[in-house]
């Protein structure tokens, strides 16, 4: 089931995740970076083979994985993250798009 999922992630998909997909995912994959968000748990930068990856949870419920071209780029994506997260506990009003590029 893996193998499907790196072959969406692969062709730009944000692909949802069941626990057991994040697993096996966190097995085969180095993990490089993550943060509690306090708000929607963790938020990892993974690197599986060639692949650079993001994976969150949104709406604190919903696994979701992405793709990023480098570890660079996937902690600006981070730091944007979690300064969303922390305006949103100062009560911004302001809300996450997890399924925007």
């Amino acid at each position: 089931m893996l193998e499907s999922i790196i072959d969406q992630v692969r062709a730009g998909a944000i692909v949802t995740l069941t626990p057991d997909d994040l697993a096996e995912l966190l097995a085969r994959a180095e993990l490089v970076h993550e943060e509690d968000t306090y708000l929607s748990d963790m938020i990892r930068i993974l690197r599986l083979d060639d692949l650079v990856l993001i994976q969150e949870t949104a709406d604190k419920t919903q696994i979701i994985v992405r793709s990023q071209p480098t570890v660079d780029g996937a902690r600006a994506f981070v730091a944007r993250r979690l300064e969303t997260y922390e305006r949103m506990w100062d009560g911004c009003g302001c809300s996450v798009s997890y399924f925007d590029p």
